[in-house]
């Protein structure tokens, strides 16, 4: 059995993932320095609240920087600047140096989102701008995707901390389905020490940019009102004393984690995550998160007292209160009580296993008062095992970009592998516009797609627009120059048909 010894550094995390603090840094100094690594991929294009994902970051930057003018020394780095898939593009905006608010602001219109999103990239090229030879050295990413030129950007923060070891990366993820998109970045974080937050519209940004630029200002080791944080905090009840009862020694404990799926089933080799938090709840409602590993049979060595361990195998987890007592080897095997959900999809009763164009939403069951569910995995493909805790979920198929969505409850079950084939009652829909029957598709259309409810299905432009679209009777309108035509036609399940429309 593999052991692993850690001791306890300090980090506080708000419940529900929202704020780190981390204790080992420098008192707040313009020797301190960070580079905000910013998302100008296209992505940022995408709205939020009807303002560009772009122009939020922007009008967020400002009264941050505004803040710590004189505080911090700070740099500025853009990834996605060039169109296409140039994983190559990124681009300082500013070298680090004292902050000047106006100029700064000023300089982030100086490029504009365009292509893909070279994360890893732009995490080495900030650490290249990081100078100071005594302050702390930060990196903020803010990013609206996730790394699309096949790199990885855990495996760069990794590297930056190897080369410089007082660096500490935080990441913010900024888009409405944030904590479903871009969670896989909170490695990036995890493996520097840093602080993962999301954020899903304006409010919510300019505030995480204003803490994080305030713990980065504070080299690290400073709360959001300027308070040091100690080093250790003692456990519930006193030092020594877990759960308020007296230890007769302050010798530290060993603990052995492994988790379970189900009841009588052999305990998981691979693929869990464990955080393990002090038991202790900070006024403002926060744990401080005291490690993270990935092993699957973990030892630890900790101080006695009550602490809060979470285990996580993929979208499932559990988190339990253990006592820690002193000079004694205890052992927990947590119950994950979960299952694996693998899902297909047919069209018409046949396969359709390799269309890009197929993706799944997973929502739980529960609802809130407004009748709306969680999403807990979006976008997900068809065959891919996704491990859930048990119960029943909303699953939601969409196939094509129209009106070809079907939904169903399926139960996923503890220790079992659930599989599931959702058959869509659709059709594929290739319309030309021409000037006789058999003729030259004309372009410069916009073709209207209504629903046999007179509601409109789908708007798009082209010789020759393609949709698939749920079996039902429809009608399309088509604008071309200053005429417009229309034509009924109906779509069966399994159709691969064109719809010509002929101008009079």
């Amino acid at each position: 059995m593999n052991q692993t010894s850690f001791s306890v550094s300090c980090v506080r995390v708000l419940a529900l993932g929202l704020m780190f603090f981390l204790c080992a840094g420098h008192a707040a100094s313009a020797d301190n320095e960070a580079v905000l690594v910013l998302d100008y991929s296209s992505a940022m294009w995408s709205k939020i609240a009807g303002s560009p994902k772009i122009t939020t970051l922007r009008g967020a930057i400002a009264p941050a920087l505004k803040e710590q003018a004189g505080k911090l020394n700070l740099g500025v780095v853009a990834f996605g600047t060039a169109k296409g898939k140039a994983c190559d593009a990124v681009e300082t905006l500013k070298s680090t140096g004292t902050i000047t608010p106006d100029a700064d602001s000023k300089a982030l219109e100086a490029a504009n989102p365009k292509g893909s999103s070279p994360i890893a990239s732009a995490i080495t090229a900030a650490g290249k701008l990081l100078k100071s030879q005594t302050g702390a050295q930060s990196v903020i990413l803010v990013a609206g995707s996730v790394d699309s030129c096949e790199a990885d950007p855990c495996a760069a923060a990794s590297d930056l901390k190897e080369k410089s070891p007082r660096s500490i990366v935080h990441v913010i993820g900024f888009d409405a389905e944030a904590d479903d998109k871009l969670q896989e970045l909170s490695c990036v974080a995890e493996q520097t020490g840093g602080v993962f937050m999301t954020a899903g519209n304006a409010d919510e940004l300019q505030n995480a940019l204003q803490r994080i630029l305030r713990l980065a200002a504070a080299g690290n080791s400073e709360d959001a009102d300027g308070k040091p944080v100690p080093a250790f905090l003692p456990p519930i009840g006193g030092v020594g004393s877990p759960g308020g009862q007296p230890a007769t020694s302050k010798e530290p404990g060993t603990l052995t984690l492994a988790a379970i799926l189900a009841k009588d089933t052999q305990p998981l080799t691979s693929g869990l995550t464990w955080r393990i938090y002090d038991g202790r709840v900070y006024d403002d409602g926060s744990y401080r998160l005291l490690f993270t590993f990935h092993e699957a049979r973990p030892t630890v060595t900790l101080t006695p007292g009550d602490y809060l361990v979470n285990s996580a195998y993929g979208r499932a987890n559990i988190t339990k209160r253990l006592t820690v007592w002193p000079e004694k080897r205890q052992e927990d095997v947590f119950n994950l009580n979960a299952g694996g959900l693998r899902l297909y999809a047919t069209l018409a009763k046949q396969p359709l296993l390799s269309d890009q164009s197929l993706t799944f939403d997973i929502y739980s069951e529960e609802t809130d008062q407004y009748g709306n569910r969680r999403k807990v995995i979006g976008g997900a493909k068809p065959g891919i095992i996704m491990r859930l805790n048990s119960g029943t979920y909303r699953v939601e198929s969409s196939y094509g970009d129209s009106n070809a969505v079907m939904e169903a409850d399926i139960t996923v079950e503890a220790g079992k592998l659930t599989e599931a084939t959702i058959d869509h009652q659709a059709g594929k829909v290739t319309f030309r516009l021409v000037q006789k029957p058999g003729g030259e598709a004309l372009a410069d259309t916009i073709w209207n797609i209504y629903g046999s409810d007179g509601q409109l299905v789908k708007k798009s432009g082209g010789a020759f627009p393609s949709h698939v679209l749920a079996a039902g009777n429809y009608e399309v309108k088509v604008q071309h120059k200053n005429g417009e035509f229309a034509k009924k036609f109906t779509v069966e399940a399994g159709d691969k048909k064109q719809v010509e429309v002929v101008m009079p």
